[in-house]
């Protein structure tokens, strides 16, 4: 009888048993030692940045520099207009030369708001004061961490501050690195692990972990020796590592808590509702820098790597650095290719290398071009719904996106998808699945967005008609 309330209680909640594995996902080839044969090197200075000043939600940073100051590396430029946003430093010092219209990242003929800084060579600036993080308030280390820019960079950008601010017993630090080419994470764990170690004990901190878990995925021999012998120097036994099979999705959250903990999360719930907290390795290791060195995020590990790119390689880069210029110092580009930023499941495509890092962007890739196979009429194969490892139904999904039937949607869990690319990917009839997905997505926010308006412009109504 125990058993089964035991067994009614872990469905209730979601869990089940951990696993090797979990529904769908794909081995996919690597393609990781074209850039992870070598160590990271500096990115070397360019002679302008361009820092975009429009946030997640498209909208205008607040300036704190204007049009001819002088500014020192690591010199607050801008402070987010919304909650979603972060603050953005000087890369390097120099000039600020102009608000100027540039090329935006992920907007294809798009040319949004960005401040140009004109570098002087000298790469002058000083950091922050150091905080003595194990005795300091929460809310100054938040603070510090916040005014530093701080965002996930795992490819979100969430204000790593907002983050932290919610409770959990237990903190995840996400080193599965899942996308084939990018190596971003894995050389910097070679490189950085005991600074990665030392954010995670601030993390922990602030969110109250009591445990910390480190999920990394089987095809990184270097990094898993390496944080195994840090880990055994620290002695914390609470603190434990947890080799993951390399299969894609595994790095999205979802899916590395069900490798880890037989946990699946759905739409509607979040992490924290089941006590866990996930970050970046990456990330963790700006927690570090931002706290114990006062330095804020100007700079992060980014692969340039694919078959177009003559010397593929992991660069420290400066927020702000022109594509063109990073893929310059690879050797640039070999035959006929397509950029994409981000890894090739769950990137996009990038036609102008003018655009600048930003700190989302954790790899620049150039693949071979190909041609695009016509759409065809879906064969109702459902090698979809076998390889989604949300398992969803993609098959349905795409019915109702073209008939844009919303009260389906919802009822078929649309907002599930991960848009890991997968069911596209499998896709016999090449359709571009995700791209409907992402569609009816934008449709779903705007109809809840109205719905919420709603109300308030019938007040608004109300209250006129009663002035007049």
């Amino acid at each position: 009888m125990m058993r089964n309330l035991l067994d009614t209680l872990r469905r209730w909640l979601g869990l089940r048993p951990a696993s090797p594995s979990f529904h769908g996902g794909a081995a996919l080839p690597p393609h990781k030692a074209l850039s992870a044969i070598n160590p990271s090197r500096e990115a070397l200075l360019v002679p302008r940045y361009y820092l975009d000043l429009l946030g997640p939600r498209r909208r205008e940073a607040l300036l704190q520099v204007a049009v001819g100051d002088y500014v020192r590396r690591g010199q607050l430029l801008t402070l987010p207009a919304d909650p979603a946003g972060v603050a953005q430093h000087a890369p390097t010092s120099g000039v600020v030369t102009g608000l100027v219209k540039y090329p935006a990242l992920g907007i294809a003929g798009w040319h949004t708001p960005h401040l140009e800084i004109t570098a002087d060579g000298r790469d002058e600036g000083e950091a922050l004061p150091p905080l003595d993080w194990q005795n300091a308030d929460r809310e100054i280390l938040l603070e510090r961490i916040a005014l530093c820019g701080i965002s996930g960079l795992g490819g979100a950008g969430f204000p790593t501050a907002r983050k932290l601010r919610g409770a959990a017993t237990t903190l995840v630090v996400n080193m599965a690195e899942c996308e084939p080419y990018l190596t971003c994470d894995d050389v910097q764990i070679r490189e950085q692990c005991p600074a990665i170690l030392s954010g995670a004990a601030i993390a922990a901190r602030l969110c109250g972990a009591e445990r910390v878990v480190f999920g990394i995925e089987d095809d990184k021999p270097a990094a898993i020796a390496e944080l195994r012998a840090q880990l055994a120097a620290q002695n914390r036994p609470d603190w434990t590592m947890q080799v993951v099979p390399a299969r894609y999705p595994s790095g999205n959250s979802r899916q590395l808590f069900e490798l880890l903990f037989g946990l699946r999360i759905p739409a509607d719930g979040h992490a924290s509702h089941y006590g866990y907290l996930c970050h970046n390795s990456g990330t963790l290791k700006a927690v570090h820098d931002a706290v114990v060195l006062g330095e804020p995020l100007i700079e992060r590990y980014t692969t340039i790597s694919g078959e177009g790119v003559r010397h593929p390689a992991v660069l420290r880069a400066r927020i702000g650095t022109p594509l063109s210029a990073l893929l310059q110092q690879c050797g640039g580009a070999v035959g006929l290719n397509r950029a994409i930023i981000g890894g090739p499941m769950m990137g996009f495509e990038q036609a102008d290398l003018r655009a600048a890092l930003t700190k989302s962007a954790n790899g620049l890739l150039l693949l071979p071009r190909q041609e695009t196979a016509a759409e065809e009429a879906c064969i109702r194969c459902a090698q979809c719904a076998d390889a989604c490892p949300m398992e969803l139904l993609p098959q349905q999904l795409y019915w109702y996106s073209r008939a844009d039937d919303h009260q389906k949607l919802r009822q078929y869990r649309l907002d599930d998808c991960i848009e890991c690319g997968l069911c596209a990917a499998v896709c016999p009839s090449h359709i571009p699945l995700v791209q409907y997905y992402r569609d009816s997505k934008e449709r779903l926010r705007e109809e809840t967005t109205k719905a919420e308006l709603a109300p308030h412009a019938r007040q608004r109504h109300e209250a006129r008609q009663q002035r007049l």
